[in-house]
């Protein structure tokens, strides 16, 4: 795609005001109506957006965080619609990782409703997009990511905090959108949303008194769940040594691998998850919890890793004055640009003293078991930034619902029924004379649900994007199973 074009499309698209505080969401009228985002050039089809920044409650003045908002489609005549009453009752909140990475890489790149096709220099519209199955909300945080404003140099060092501002500034967000407090609300976010998630889902479920958010499921798919010993350290040689093949390693270092993992017993720590059900609590030898397993973290910067394959393009594409936010830029602290990647952000929130207790001790088993959160974990089977081994050991290790782990091995496959074949997939011959794509393997016990894609790495939505559509789309003619 010609990337300038991008950049006029957006710099014609958006016009996002700044607003001033707020205090009461729940007896003061607003007029959404200034939100509004107009026509996008080329006029592709696009369902009803707003897109702006709305200020944190309590917080600094001058620290906002940024939205994208856009409605649920009404198109009953698209094969790839679920229909108008499902679509209308549901709400999507989608996180990117980093952390420190906007969402609206996201929303350009991965779900949302517009896409470019090839070198195409206008957009089209997206066939998998989620507005399909429901409106979809995209929030630049923490503050300071994307076009988020912070007032202070110093980004905020703390998922708590992180936490406390997104939830109070929901607050204002439906003051805002009142219509969508009503909906049934679900969580999804990527690769360090696997933290953002679960713990913003606990922060809703504890003051539902106060703002009865209609929250169903969270999703979190690449996400980091367990400790940083279990996510980066303890899988990494049995990954390496099942994609050998694919990724060419010489013998010599496979075997460096194993010898390691022999060492620190690893592989014993390995094979305990391969049991079903599994026979008890999986010990990590070394202690990691009183070591600093974040070192390497620490080096990493920002890439199409963390934030997506067009990570690269769309931030060149928005790091100029004509795609910026009008008003809503001059209260940054630094001259613009836009960045895809916060890497201030990312160095504070994965600085060593800053650990968040993983999810997967305590807070995705009371999301589940005490408050009867549906949760989906979704994986790209060729990720190595953070593998599908290392999540599958952590989800063993896991007890919700009275039972640990998973009690059966997952085998069921999921996929699509298609004419033609994905290049890449894994199709077979269907009894309707229709290819089936296999997309992977899924499993679900006790309200957890559990898919591992067979062709995607770190951003499954870009890289298998009708699997992961079918995912949500339950139900759909084409997709198998119709669970």
């Amino acid at each position: 795609m010609n990337w300038s074009d991008l950049r006029l499309f957006l710099s014609f698209t958006w016009t996002v005001p700044n607003l001033s505080p707020i205090r009461s969401y729940r007896h003061t009228k607003t007029d959404a109506s200034r939100f509004r985002v107009g026509p996008p050039p080329g006029n592709p089809t696009l369902p009803p957006s707003h897109a702006g920044l709305i200020p944190i409650p309590g917080a600094e003045e001058g620290n906002a965080l940024f939205f994208w908002l856009f409605e649920a489609e009404n198109r009953e005549n698209d094969g790839n619609f679920i229909g108008k009453p499902l679509a209308l009752r549901k709400l999507l909140r989608f996180f990117k990782g980093g952390p420190g990475c906007s969402s609206v890489i996201g929303a350009l790149s991965e779900s949302g409703p517009l896409t470019f096709v090839g070198n195409a220099s206008m957009p089209t519209a997206n066939p998998y997009s989620w507005t399909k199955f429901g409106s979809v909300l995209y929030i630049d945080q923490p503050v300071g990511t994307g076009f988020s404003t912070l007032n202070s140099s110093k980004p905020i060092s703390k998922n708590e905090q992180d936490t406390s501002d997104l939830y109070a500034w929901l607050g204002e967000f439906y003051r805002e959108f009142p219509h969508l407090l009503e909906k049934k609300t679900h969580l999804v976010g990527e690769s360090y949303a696997g933290i953002f998630v679960p713990y913003f889902a606990s922060e809703i479920v504890k003051h539902r008194d106060s703002l009865p958010i209609n929250l169903k499921s969270i999703s979190v798919g690449n996400g980091i769940l367990g400790n940083n010993a279990v996510m980066a350290d303890v899988a990494v040689g049995a990954y390496l040594e099942t994609n050998a093949p694919i990724l060419d390693i010489l013998r010599d270092v496979i075997h460096a691998f194993s010898s390691a993992d022999h060492i620190c017993e690893f592989d014993t720590v390995l094979n305990e998850p391969n049991e079903y059900p599994p026979p008890g609590p999986i010990s990590v030898p070394g202690n990691p919890e009183n070591l600093n397993f974040r070192r390497d973290e620490l080096c990493r910067t920002p890439s199409d890793s963390d934030a997506g394959p067009m990570a690269e393009y769309v931030q060149t594409s928005l790091h100029t004055p004509q795609s910026d936010t009008g008003k809503s830029s001059k209260k940054r602290n630094k001259p613009y640009p836009f960045q895809g990647c916060n890497s201030e952000i990312m160095q504070a929130l994965l600085g060593p003293a800053n650990h968040p207790t993983p999810p997967a001790y305590f807070i995705i088993p009371d999301l589940i078991s005490t408050h009867n959160i549906s949760t989906h974990i979704y994986h790209g089977k060729l990720d190595m930034l953070i593998n599908h081994i290392a999540v599958e050991l952590v989800l063993q290790n896991m007890t919700w619902n009275r039972r640990q782990g998973f009690q059966q091995r997952p085998t069921a496959s999921f996929g699509v029924r298609k004419g033609g074949s994905r290049a890449g997939s894994t199709a077979q011959p269907g009894n309707d004379g229709t290819n089936i794509s296999t997309g992977g393997i899924w499993t679900a016990e006790r309200g957890l649900t559990y898919h591992l894609f067979n062709d995607a790495g770190h951003v499954v939505p870009f890289d298998q994007p009708e699997e992961m559509f079918c995912i949500d789309n339950r139900g759909l003619g084409k997709c198998f199973p119709s669970y």
